[in-house]
Parts: C-alpha cells; sequence; structure tokens
C-alpha cells in the first residue's frame, strides 16, 4: 500500500482522548501482521499501546496515532486532497509520521532489526511509551527515530513540559450588588495578566519560557458573583531552565498580581538534549539539513532511561499542529518514508 493511501485511512480513524483507541490499533496491528511483523501489546489502561518488530528493535521508530480535538470551523472535508496537502485532524500531527514508518517496513523488511512503537496518550500523559520502556521491551533499543512534524530537520533536543491547574477562590453573592462577594474569575484575570512576560507572541520571545493559559472555567450562574475558577496552564521551558527554575520564574510572576491562588502540577516531562550519533549524523547529511531543536515535547523523554540516543525527524510543518484545517505536504511523507526506509537499511 502506497503511503499515501495509508495515510487517508489512518486519518479517518479517530483517535482523540475521547475516542475508543482499538480501532486504530487494531488497524496498525494488522498492517504489520500482514508485513511479518510481530505484534505485542503493551497495556495502558484505556490507552494501550503496540510494539511491532521485526527481530530485536535495536532501531526504534517512535509514533503515536492519538490526536488532539478539533478546534474553530473547518473548510475541509477529513482526507480531502488539494494542492499537494491532504487535510484532516491528525495529519501533520502525526499520522503522517506513523504512515511514514510502515511505508517504510513494507520496503525494508528482512534488513535488520528494527521496530515501531505506537502509542495512544502522547497528547496527554505519555504513559505509553513509559510501559513499553518499564516492561523491558526496548532494552536492546540503541537508537530512536521519534517521527514529530519537523519540516524533515533533525531535531536534538526539545523543551520541557510542565501543565498545571491555576485556581482562585472568591465568595458568592448577588451579581448586581458586586460589592457583596469576590470574585474569582477576576482575580484570575489579574493572574493572567501577571504571564504576560511568557506569552511568547514571536519565536525570540519563545527561546527560554512560555506559559499559555488554554482552559478556563468558573462560576455556577450568570446571576451569581464567581467563587471559584479553575484554569489549565501550559509552560515549555528550555534544557538551560531546570523544572524548579521554571517553576520560581512562573510564581514569582504571579505573585506580583496579589492574589491569593493555588497552583497543582498536572503533568511534567523534563527536557532533554541528545548528542549526534552516525546514524543521526547520516540522516542530517540525507535531508541536507542542520540539527535543530523542538520547542514542543515529544516520547523522547520517554525513552531516556534505555540510555537510547534519538533524534526527532518527521513530516509535516510544525506550526501546523492543532490547528484549524491541519494539512500535511504529501511530498514531505514520500521524503520521510524513504529516509526511515534508508535509516532501516544502513543499519543492517
Amino acid at each position: 500500500m502506497n503511503v499515501r493511501t495509508r495515510l487517508k485511512e489512518l486519518v479517518a480513524l479517530p483517535s482523540t482522548e475521547h475516542d475508543d483507541p482499538r480501532p486504530i490499533l487494531d488497524y496498525v496491528s494488522e498492517a504489520g501482521r500482514g508485513l511479518g511483523a510481530r505484534v505485542t501489546p503493551v497495556p495502558n489502561g484505556t490507552r494501550p499501546a503496540v510494539l511491532l518488530s521485526w527481530g530485536t528493535p535495536r532501531l526504534l521508530f517512535s509514533g503515536h496515532l492519538d490526536t488532539v480535538p478539533k478546534a474553530g470551523t473547518w473548510t475541509s472535508k477529513t482526507g480531502a486532497v488539494s494542492g499537494g496537502r491532504m487535510y484532516g485532524r491528525g495529519t501533520t500531527d502525526m499520522k503522517a509520521g506513523c504512515a511514514a514508518m510502515l511505508a517504510a517496513a513494507e520496503k525494508a523488511k528482512g534488513h535488520g532489526d528494527f521496530g515501531i512503537l505506537y502509542t495512544t496518550d502522547e497528547e496527554t500523559h505519555m504513559r505509553g511509551a513509559e510501559a513499553a520502556v518499564a516492561r523491558g521491551l526496548l532494552k536492546d533499543t540503541t537508537f530512536v527515530v521519534v517521527g514529530e512534524p519537523t519540516s524533515l530537520r533533525p531535531n536534538l533536543g526539545q523543551k520541557g513540559i510542565l501543565q498545571l491547574s491555576l485556581s482562585t477562590v472568591g465568595t458568592s453573592g448577588h451579581a448586581s450588588m458586586p460589592w457583596s462577594g469576590v470574585n474569582a474569575i477576576g482575580r484570575m484575570g489579574r493572574l493572567v495578566s501577571a504571564l504576560r512576560p511568557f506569552e511568547g507572541t514571536t519565536p525570540r520571545r519563545a527561546t527560554m519560557m512560555t506559559a499559555s493559559p488554554n482552559q478556563i472555567e468558573g462560576g455556577v450562574a450568570m446571576n451569581v458573583i464567581a467563587d471559584r475558577c479553575v484554569l489549565s496552564l501550559d509552560v515549555r521551558y528550555s534544557p538551560r531552565l531546570t523544572e524548579s527554575k521554571a517553576r520560581a520564574r512562573l510564581e514569582g510572576a504571579l505573585k506580583k498580581a496579589g492574589v491569593d491562588y493555588k497552583l497543582e502540577i498536572v503533568h511534567r516531562l523534563p527536557p532533554v538534549v541528545a548528542k549526534p550519533t552516525p546514524e543521526g549524523r547520516r540522516l542530517a547529511r540525507e535531508t541536507k539539513r542542520s540539527f535543530g531543536f523542538c520547542d514542543f515535547g515529544t516520547e523522547a523523554a520517554c525513552f531516556a532511561p534505555t540510555g537510547a540516543a534519538f533524534v526527532v525527524l518527521g513530516p509535516g510543518e510544525p506550526h501546523h499542529c492543532h490547528v484549524t484545517d491541519e494539512s500535511v505536504e504529501l511530498e514531505q511523507v514520500e521524503r520521510a518514508a524513504q529516509l526511515y526506509e534508508s535509516a532501516i537499511k544502513t543499519r543492517s
């Protein structure tokens, strides 16, 4: 099956955190069996993973099948192709990379020892990748290619992630008499204003640390002063900072708002940086691109306990992730399949 058809079939299968992951896992498992892979399920609660392996997975391709939900008003149909691009949620992030891995396996089966790990919770907690490591399934892995979208530029590092729940408390009262209570949403507004130094409105301003407020809820009714407010905050920080230093910077800014708040960690992932390896340099030569660095987090951090080197390299432009009318350039997907095939064959 050609990589374009494979991608279209993957994109047609809904796979947000609210969808049953079994249909898309069954799809890749059946595809792997058809290509002669050993299929190893990786239990992980309601969000399992699967390892497809041809021999011992010394070379591992890492891909996630889950996507974020759609947002905004879409004008394109899922799987539609126009101007050399395929549209649909997950085309760029990252079913294009997942399709390219299967296409490479089809061309390179019988060459060397390699595997593909497909997870279904990368967009939330990345425990599927951690489960594969904990079960010893990757103990012989020495090099990982993470197929996240990098415009086919090899990346050797990524920022850390600190996802937080920020909450404020007030006292309720009748909305016609604002003085009769304390508005928790108003308090939250002051905290959000205090986060402006971390807005990251340009790539240069986002280099060291960003804090993006992305979900908010509060109050009980239109005519009741809000007595509670909760905000979801996504913090990304450079490897030049530790988690504690990033949090100290954040709390230093929040305290300037002059209101009480509660801050709880929901999810964390450390920043990671890899050294160039012969495999990584070979891929860089093939792409004719210098090594770069990811603003986003990937499952590369989950593989650190194995001691394996890694590179993040995949089709699609990073700024097309999570957007309305998400799409991917099909030529990049085909080129990624060729690069992955080459990575397999040069290690055999």
